[in-house]
């Protein structure tokens, strides 16, 4: 009986060690963003160990990145019923299902973490978002202003809360929050919501300064060109609208709001060609 004892305690050992070596290797790809690498070690270590909540957690992050929300969904809910302290996993679940669209449920994922610790870094962030998301300003309000009371350095709780404050019609206190929020982080984001508040306040031009340093963060964002053209196009420099417009659709072939944007522009620059051409286009576009 020792002797079996033994070769079973030295078996356990060997495939524990096998499944930790495994785990690492995964986390190290994980970490490289190799998220498809990483899952072929979770893989490998849940076909032994259906339970293990380590590679369902790590395999559910991979999946998140990847932009498999459903496969991500099961993993992860397998992790925290496992381990329901696991706020990691926790907060992941709430992530994926606020990246699918699911506030209701992202919202109840966030409560959670938050009834165990209302000081984790980014809770009341995510609260504050999720409200935001659905419209409920007041309460994203409570929860952006805890997260700054939290953690004074979080420009993205700044920015959240400067936008809600612009869509709420207080400009001025928006400004103010998004530049406390730029003072940590020169985010493409902060310099975009200050063009889009100038653009409301009628400064064009300050509103195309705000959306170039946008773009000289970001130059790959879509959005930041549309809104800068429009800015143009308000102060009557179309040629500049088109511009803007055309490097909107290099990133984007199907971005509606540029052919539109490019057809004003056209009209009034009397390019008929070009304005009905783009005509069509939004007419197929909308099919």
């Amino acid at each position: 009986m020792r002797v079996r004892l033994k070769h079973f305690v030295i078996l356990f050992f060997l495939l524990f060690n096998c499944r930790a070596n495994e785990l690492n290797q995964g986390r190290e790809y994980m970490e490289q963003g190799k998220h498809i690498d990483a899952i072929k070690f979770f893989d490998i270590i849940l076909q032994n160990d259906t339970l293990n909540q380590a590679a369902l957690a790590y395999r559910g992050y991979c999946y998140e990145q990847l932009g498999n929300y459903d496969l991500a969904i099961n993993d992860l809910e397998k992790a925290v019923e496992i381990d329901r302290n696991d706020l990691h996993s926790l907060t992941n679940l709430g992530d994926v299902y606020y990246k699918k669209g699911d506030f209701l449920a992202a919202k109840e994922v966030f409560k959670k973490i938050y009834i165990k610790d209302k000081r984790s870094k980014s809770i009341n962030y995510n609260l504050g978002v999720v409200y935001f998301h659905e419209a409920q300003y007041d309460s994203a309000l409570i929860f952006l202003n805890k997260q700054i009371d939290l953690y004074p350095s979080d420009a993205d709780a700044y920015f959240n809360k400067g936008h809600l404050l612009f869509l709420t019609g207080q400009e001025e206190k928006a400004m103010i929050e998004i530049n406390k929020g730029l003072k940590y982080n020169k985010s493409a984001i902060g310099y975009f919501l200050l063009g889009l508040i100038s653009f409301k306040k009628g400064d064009y031009n300050q509103a195309i300064r705000f959306h170039t340093k946008a773009i000289s963060v970001d130059a790959y964002d879509k959005e930041f060109y549309i809104k800068r053209s429009a800015a143009y196009g308000m102060l009557g420099n179309y040629y500049s609208t088109i511009s803007d417009c055309n490097k909107a659709l290099e990133l984007d072939t199907m971005y509606y709001d540029a052919y539109e944007s490019r057809m004003f522009a056209y009209r009034l620059l009397g390019m008929t060609k070009e304005y009905y051409a783009d005509s069509l286009k939004l007419i197929e576009l909308s099919r």
